[in-house]
């Protein structure tokens, strides 16, 4: 059976990584880069395999620190060369939400062809 092991000495190199982007460095190897882990799958490989408490983010400072903590220890122990994170701006946007058939969860993504202004009466209520 396949079982994976975090990396036991990581050596990220954001700096490669943008360098050879850029076009300013050759490639001497592939960068390890993943664009998104859901929550579902990161959070037994940090309970089970990095042996950490997993925190959900409550709002206050004190459980978003360790939420983070643990979000950057996942990365950097499974070799990846950033930690990559993305948190829009909290614009109003009519959401698509649908049954997540990998998890119990609920999948929620922008509904590209209803904006949150599509009149007038949108326009003079918008905040």
């Amino acid at each position: 059976m396949w079982r994976h092991v975090p990396v036991k000495n990581p050596k990220p190199n954001a700096q490669e990584f943008i360098d050879i982007l850029m076009g300013r460095t050759p490639q001497r190897r592939t960068p390890l880069v993943e664009y998104i882990v859901d929550d579902f799958v990161m959070r037994p490989i940090v309970v089970n395999l990095l042996g950490r408490e997993w925190v959900t983010p409550r709002g206050d400072r004190e459980s978003l620190k360790a939420y983070l903590d643990n979000f950057i220890e996942f990365w950097y122990r499974m070799g990846y060369d950033f930690v990559r994170i993305e948190i829009g701006l909290p614009f109003r946007e009519n959401r698509l939400v649908a049954p997540d058939p990998a998890s119990d969860k609920q999948r929620a993504w922008a509904d590209e062809h209803h904006g949150a202004i599509s009149n007038w009466q949108d326009f003079e209520r918008y905040p």
